[in-house]
């Protein structure tokens, strides 16, 4: 026992004990306490009150060890003193109880390899029981695991495709483009093989011979071109007109400068002289230009040629009948896609003979190179036979030359298997083979036993939306063909139709109109109103706009009312200084007329005293007599 917690009046002491050995093997468990406790008296206290020792409740049974215990305790709360019955009782037991164990198992082993490569097998995988359950979580019914596996039919056929083409060549020489290339499926999967799930077209960024990406394109600005030679004259006599233009030579890019907004078309008076009375002249054209180049080089585009007057109609001729631009359809079902000819590859070695004597030997090639386009497709056999043992020009061997050879034939053909691609050109196949056994059939197998053929060879359609041809503007009015004939003014494809979008008419590229000129009278001409800015050539960036105004036929009174029209104070000023302006003319006119007169006396003055001094300069010194210098002009000759 321990020391006695009091000196008096009575205390306790405890004393304790372990677990020595666990029970082992189903062995008998501890039952008992661990801790005793007993009172001790060490003499009265004096002047006190006898206190007995009480002891708490005992705690919970606490969680099962697992050497299958559990322990509870309790403590004293108040020991004995002054002489009071001292604590003679447990503080610690222990317990024997039950540990729970659940099931554990393994992990899956992985799957064991299938049984069978072709025609369905079976594979297995399995796991083991790492500890048993006690109470616990039973272990799972399953420790095996069976699959299926390689349930494709034996002699089954892969999808194959071809070598990826070379780089498209890149449409640009600066910026930013692509480059394309394809591949086409050779063979289609047969008896349930594999399907193709690689990509049949590849985009790359576009990459110069060195790998390296195109330069960036430099800023250019917007150029007018030179103007255009002077048209003939309108008219032989009385007044006609002749004009010349000029166009954009080159559009501004990559943030280049607009072209200033000039005049696009000048219109210059010629042959103002008055006619003479002489025979009428129709006009007749000339013939047809040559078409200008296609505006596409595949898939449809628009070509015109046009033709002029050779010869022109005068005042009393006939104005030449017909348009004169003509439209038309150019590279209609021209492919955009290069056209390649399909190339079989070389054949390969022959097989090993079917059988000792009057066997079959085999070989077979593939498609190297696919047709595209307009190009052509590969028709012929993919597989061959051929007879062995002997073959071909070799004398029959001694052991073959009793046993006559089994006579071969040959299945139907199967059906043309699905073409390798829908749209763009592909590739079909069919196939046959030896009837029988072909290590006993006779040297009569001979011929194809795989054959193809080109087929979807329509273009594939292009996914996009259609676009319906639009005309750009107008363009001016022309000079009139002859006095009181007609104008023509013409207008040119600016959006070109695709996608199926609506064409233009070709009727719609000219219009023509009746010249209302007075023929034979004075007239004016003169500058209209500017008409209003037209749509801009582009949605962004940098793009041109323009705008006109026409030339305008006017009499004088006519031309005087249009300066004079209007009562507003502006029309007024304008007027009054209009006659200002007449007058600072009629002024000047006089001035310079006075001034002529003036020069014109100066001038024969200076002329009269110069041959006066040469003929003086001209007479003998000897024979001059000067009497006074006063008298210069008193001159006698001796």
């Amino acid at each position: 026992m321990g020391v006695c917690s009091a000196s008096c009046g009575g205390g306790l002491h405890t004393r304790h004990r372990t677990i020595k050995h666990h029970a082992l093997n189903h062995g008998k468990l501890c039952t008992g306490s661990l801790t005793e406790t007993e009172g001790c008296d060490a003499g009265k206290c004096t002047s006190a009150t006898p206190t007995p020792c009480k002891a708490g409740a005992w705690t919970d049974w606490g969680v099962c060890t697992p050497s299958a215990q559990k322990f509870r305790e309790r403590h004293i709360t108040s020991e004995g003193s002054n002489g009071g019955k001292p604590c003679t009782l447990p503080l610690k037991e222990v317990m024997h109880c039950v540990v729970v164990v659940d099931c554990k198992v393994s992990e899956w082993t992985a799957w064991d390899a299938c049984d069978k490569k072709c025609g369905g097998g079976q594979k297995q995988r399995h796991r083991e029981i790492v500890q048993p359950p006690n109470g616990g979580i039973p272990c799972p019914p399953d420790l095996v695991m069976t699959q299926g596996c390689n349930s494709e039919p034996c002699g089954r056929t892969d999808c194959k495709t071809s070598d990826w083409t070379a780089w498209s060549t890149c449409p640009i020489t600066c910026g930013t483009g692509q480059q394309e290339r394809t591949r086409v499926i050779l063979e289609a999967s047969q008896a349930g093989g594999e399907g193709c799930e690689e990509a049949l077209t590849e985009l790359r960024p576009c990459k110069t011979a060195e790998g390296k990406e195109p330069p960036p394109c430099s800023v250019t600005d917007c150029l007018w071109e030179e103007w255009s030679d002077w048209s003939s004259c309108s008219c032989d006599c009385d007044g006609g007109q002749r004009v010349r233009d000029r166009h954009i030579k080159r559009i501004a890019q990559k943030g280049g400068k607009p072209c200033e907004p000039h005049a696009k078309e000048e219109i210059a008076p010629c042959n103002t002289q008055k006619c003479s009375k002489k025979a009428c002249r129709d006009a007749k054209w000339d013939d047809w230009e040559e078409w200008t180049p296609c505006s596409k080089t595949c898939e449809g585009g628009l070509t015109n040629r046009v033709r002029t007057l050779a010869v022109k109609a005068n005042s009393c001729g006939k104005p030449a009948a017909g348009v004169s631009r003509m439209y038309a359809s150019c590279n209609q079902g021209k492919s955009c896609q290069p056209s390649v000819d399909c190339e079989f590859g070389e054949w390969g070695e022959w097989s090993a003979c079917t059988a000792d004597c009057n066997g079959v030997k085999r070989r077979s090639r593939i498609i190297s190179v696919v047709g595209k386009g307009q190009g052509k497709f590969c028709v012929g056999t993919l597989k061959q036979t051929g007879k062995c043992n002997p073959s071909v020009g070799q004398d029959v061997p001694a052991k073959c030359q009793k046993k006559p050879p089994a006579p071969c034939e040959l299945t139907a053909w199967q059906e043309w298997g699905i073409c390798s691609a829908t749209c763009d050109g592909g590739q079909q196949s069919r196939a046959r083979s030896i009837q029988g056994d072909p290590a006993v059939s006779g040297p009569d197998c001979l011929g194809a036993l795989s054959e193809t053929r080109g087929c979807s060879t329509k273009p594939c359609p292009v996914l996009c939306t259609p676009v319906d041809c639009q005309w750009g503007h107008w363009s001016q009015w022309s000079a009139c063909d002859k006095c009181g004939g007609e104008k023509k003014r013409t207008r040119h494809v600016q959006v070109l139709p695709t996608c199926l979008g609506k064409p233009c008419a070709a009727e719609a590229a000219e219009e023509a109109t009746n010249c209302t000129r007075k023929c034979h009278e004075p007239t004016y001409c003169a500058f209209g109103d500017w008409k209003d800015w037209g749509l801009c050539s582009t949605s962004c960036g940098h793009g041109i706009r323009s705008r006109i105004k026409n030339l305008e036929l006017r009499s004088a009174p006519e031309a005087i009312r249009v300066l004079t029209a209007g009562s507003n104070e502006k029309d007024a000023v304008f007027s009054q200084k209009f006659d200002q302006l007449e007058q600072m003319a009629d002024t000047l006119q006089t001035r310079r007329l006075q001034e002529m007169v003036v020069a014109f006396a100066c001038g024969l003055m200076s002329l009269v005293v110069g041959l006066f001094l040469v003929r003086i300069v001209r007479r003998p010194r000897s024979g001059y007599t000067v009497l006074d210098p006063n008298a210069m002009l008193n001159v006698s000759v001796e």
